[in-house]
């Protein structure tokens, strides 16, 4: 888990409520010249936003 400073890129919505940023690599990484992303964060990342979508959703094992 890490920290952003309050100029990044969530803080646009923070008139909404709470801002968020959330995705794989490293944000000391994001927008340089050699940025990249492990497969391995993208994975995670991927299956941390849909275990929250599903249970967002209501869904719960096993389908039901």
């Amino acid at each position: 888990m890490f920290q952003l400073p309050p100029d990044g890129s969530a803080s646009n919505t923070h008139p909404f409520g709470v801002p968020l940023n959330f995705g794989p690599g490293d944000p000391a990484m994001s927008h340089q010249p050699n940025e990249h992303v492990s497969i391995a964060d993208l994975v995670d990342c991927t299956k941390a936003i849909a275990l929250t979508l599903v249970r967002w959703c209501g869904v719960k094992e096993n389908g039901k």
